[in-house]
């Protein structure tokens, strides 16, 4: 048997009844010297499954990335509250320090070891999770297509609203909320540090940099009335050093609109 048969034959079984499904795919190139002292190797990781929400409906598993200058690969796999977003569980796959470390050796050879101790490290991590996240069923969510997208305008997010349109519902965010109607019931969610996020200090600047708010990407549950976003928070000026993180949002459309 092939080593790709082998591999297909895998990947077929973790969809199977029982089996835990495996959330992430991990790319791990060794290091070869190239972009030294700086760099590393050009690793990178994608769930194209994720968010995913629990059988019960209560949970959702999402990816959370953290914006980095320097661009170092990093995950935690996180099972949030849906409605409030409560962290329930963690699961920290890589950190952009441990990847930085890593290539600090003393020579390109140090740091390739390092660097491939890591690369297993991180494949036992997801094993592990996949485990861990097995009994709650999770089962990839429905993307929502957003009308007017964060990057469509300059600065990014400055529009006034963004349309949504999810498995034929509409959708539309605007003054940090989204507002609409589901099952017949006019709803509006939103509030908290998601969608009204602080301006940044800058101390060159003689005021602080406005941030605003927008949703990046969205998916909802269309029968259990769960709601997914991850929220960009944009600076308003002010250059590349400007990192303001991302937020992860979940709210349940209850019967009387509100979650």
């Amino acid at each position: 048997m092939t080593a790709l048969v082998a591999w297909s034959l895998w990947i077929a079984a973790q969809g199977s009844a029982g089996a835990p499904q495996d959330w992430v795919a991990f790319e791990s190139p060794p290091f070869t010297g190239e972009g030294r002292p700086h760099g590393g190797p050009a690793w990178t990781f994608a769930t194209p499954r994720l968010p995913a929400l629990s059988a019960a409906g209560d949970e959702v598993l999402v990816a959370k990335t953290e914006l980095v200058l320097g661009g170092a690969p990093n995950l935690t796999l996180l099972v949030l509250r849906v409605g409030g977003g409560a962290a329930r569980s963690s699961h920290v796959l890589l950190t952009a320090a441990e990847f930085t470390g890593a290539g600090r050796g003393d020579s390109t050879t140090a740091a390739a070891g390092a660097f491939a101790a890591l690369a297993e490290r991180v494949q036992h991590r997801i094993a592990d999770a996949n485990r861990a996240l097995a009994p709650k069923a999770f089962r990839p969510m429905g993307a929502c297509h957003i009308e007017d997208p964060a990057d469509d305008v300059q600065p990014a997010c400055s529009m006034k609203q963004q349309g949504i349109t999810c498995a034929g519902v509409a959708f539309h965010y605007a003054a940090g909320a989204v507002h609409g109607t589901w099952k017949g019931r006019a709803f509006t969610v939103g509030g908290g540090r998601a969608f009204r996020p602080g301006s940044v200090l800058d101390p060159s600047a003689a005021a602080p940099i406005p941030v605003r708010a927008c949703l990046g990407d969205v998916w909802l549950d269309a029968e259990r009335g769960a709601l997914v976003a991850l929220v960009r928070n944009e600076c308003q000026r002010g250059g590349d050093w400007c990192v303001v993180q991302p937020r992860w949002f979940t709210a349940r459309l209850g019967a009387a609109g509100a979650p």
